[in-house]
């Protein structure tokens, strides 16, 4: 009896190592990939600062890696023109600088029309889309 149900099971879990197989070499048989594969060669085959200027877009990585270095550790910021998922890796990117949306010390402008509020002066300005703002009487 006990060796039935261990035939069993053996049987049970090739099935399903096969079937597993067989649905990895339909999906990369299937057309339709929109690019995807040399997408992964491009992220597989370069470092780390590769990776994200391509995932994020160039010009946004290099303006924050840029305020990274402008930003002290610890600072409170907030970004103007950046919003939803790209805000989150720029977040990511500047820890351990902490977001305050309310009262910052430095305002980080990407492209962006929005007028920052009084009480900041232009600390660098890396180009007329791209300014970061630092509160005036602010230390660091």
């Amino acid at each position: 009896m006990k060796f039935k149900n261990l035939l069993v099971k053996k049987n049970i879990y090739l099935l399903v190592v096969f079937l597993w197989l067989i649905l990895w070499v339909v999906f990369l048989i299937k057309q339709n990939k929109r690019g995807e594969y040399i997408q992964l060669k491009f992220l597989y085959t370069h470092n780390d600062a590769e990776r994200k200027r391509f995932i994020m877009g160039q010009d946004l990585y290099d303006f924050v890696d840029y305020c990274k270095e402008q930003i002290p550790a610890g600072k409170t910021y907030k970004f103007v023109g950046i919003e939803g998922l790209d805000m989150v890796r720029a977040r990511y990117m500047l820890w351990p600088a902490i977001m305050d949306p309310f009262d910052p010390e430095f305002v980080l402008l990407y492209k962006s029309n929005e007028v920052v509020p009084g009480g900041y002066g232009v600390l660098k300005k890396v180009n007329d889309a791209e300014v970061i703002f630092k509160k005036k009487g602010s230390q660091g």
